[in-house]
């Protein structure tokens, strides 16, 4: 999941989203996945969300 959030942020950067926030918008994504995505209950999707997040944002 984490090329696929890259890949987004990539998009978004393209189409003239500024690049500083690159960081927040891939730990949105992330979060999104994270809770949507794994199927896990809501705490663990936020803590995966967060990791997946930070993992495509380089931090």
């Amino acid at each position: 999941m984490i090329p696929i959030i890259m890949g987004l942020g990539e998009m978004f950067k393209r189409i003239g989203f500024p690049a500083k926030y690159f960081p927040l918008l891939a730990v949105i994504f992330g979060l999104g996945f994270g809770i949507f995505y794994t199927g896990s209950n809501l705490k663990e999707g936020i803590i995966k969300g967060f990791m997946l997040g930070l993992s495509a944002s380089g931090l």
